[in-house]
């Protein structure tokens, strides 16, 4: 398998909340849009921004299924998949 170099800017994003449990996916749509109408390569979600690892599954999962939503086509995405122990990594990595 031959692999595809990075190249150009692959930005982690924020995640906007409404609240402790639920995204603002209206935003993380705009947002992710808006990255790549000014010319971003990819979107890195859940990832070094931080909160990734404390984000629990529900909110987790709508960020990156917002981001990927928003990016279908358009751009590669990147997921993080950050957690603190094992067993919760495999269920991350599962989806």
């Amino acid at each position: 398998m031959k692999r595809k170099k990075f190249s150009g800017v692959l930005p982690p994003v924020l995640t906007p909340l409404k609240d402790a449990v639920t995204v603002d996916v209206p935003a993380m749509k705009r947002h992710t849009a808006n990255m790549l109408d000014a010319g971003c390569a990819g979107i890195f979600v859940a990832g070094s921004t931080g909160e990734g690892p404390n984000l629990t599954e529900r909110p987790w999962r709508q960020a990156v299924d917002a981001v990927l939503e928003a990016a279908f086509g358009r751009a590669p995405v990147y997921v993080g998949a950050i957690e603190v122990c094992s067993s919760e990594l495999w269920k991350s990595c599962a989806c």
